[in-house]
């Protein structure tokens, strides 16, 4: 039962090494951590991902390249404005308590 955390050596055998419960709370922080990365990291890649859509359309409207009626595309501004602004406040929440 390896880990790839650096810090908590938990193949340690003897009498100071660390009891079977610790181990599974140690194991079970890990995946969990890597878990709420993943996650966060995906769910950043797709809000990137819908911001610059939203640009790009608004750019492609602006230079007529594309045609959508305008209150369509005041009403996507006003919702990437939303998001983004819901986004911050969650992580600014987040960092500070």
């Amino acid at each position: 039962m390896a880990t790839a955390h650096p810090e908590i050596d938990l193949r340690r055998e003897g009498p100071d090494a660390p009891p079977l419960l610790d181990i599974v709370k140690a194991e079970k922080e890990l995946s969990n951590t890597k878990l709420r990365e993943n996650v966060t990291n995906w769910l950043l890649t797709i809000f990137c991902a819908s911001t610059i859509a939203t640009y790009v359309l608004i750019y492609f409207w602006g230079f007529r390249i594309i045609s959508l009626p305008p209150g369509f595309v005041h009403w996507l501004g006003a919702a990437t404005i939303g998001q983004t602004a819901g986004l911050l406040l969650i992580v600014v929440g987040s960092l500070f308590p």
